[in-house]
């Protein structure tokens, strides 16, 4: 795993979460070889919300639904028949695909292609607001 704060933060660039080896980015991007994660822009989409969030992921052909999780809540491993985004309000979410793990934040949205096995967990003593943002195949 990979994974990198933004704008000067600290980030995790070891395989596994035991490792604190810190290192700091300044550009805003999560690091990573297989999962694709956007982190919200505030630059350009304003302040992080529900409702922008709802908006953006709507504008890019989604469906969504929002779920909240409390903490420890864990989904084993699983895939869906669609390609979805998975989007954090707020909460820490860890999620594992392809033989990598993050730990996403509130901004945070990752691509899950439909078939793709993946596990996700709760991490963290807050409970997790969650977009599940799907877009069906057209056939």
């Amino acid at each position: 795993m990979h994974a990198a704060r933004f704008s000067g933060q600290p980030c995790l660039n070891s395989g596994a979460l035991k490792s604190r080896r810190r290192t700091t980015f300044p550009v805003e991007f999560k690091v990573s070889m297989n999962l694709k994660i956007e982190k919200w822009d505030s630059r350009t989409l304003g302040e992080l919300s529900r409702r922008a969030m709802l908006d953006k992921l709507q504008r890019e052909g989604y469906n969504t639904t929002v779920y909240t999780f409390g903490p420890g809540t864990s989904f084993g491993d699983h895939s869906h028949p669609v390609d979805k985004k998975d989007a954090i309000l707020g909460g820490r979410f860890l999620f594992r695909m392809g033989g990598e793990e993050v730990i996403l934040e509130p901004g945070d949205q990752l691509e899950v292609p439909k078939g793709k096995t993946h596990y996700a967990e709760c991490v963290g003593s807050e409970p997790v607001t969650f977009v599940d943002a799907s877009k069906q195949s057209i056939l």
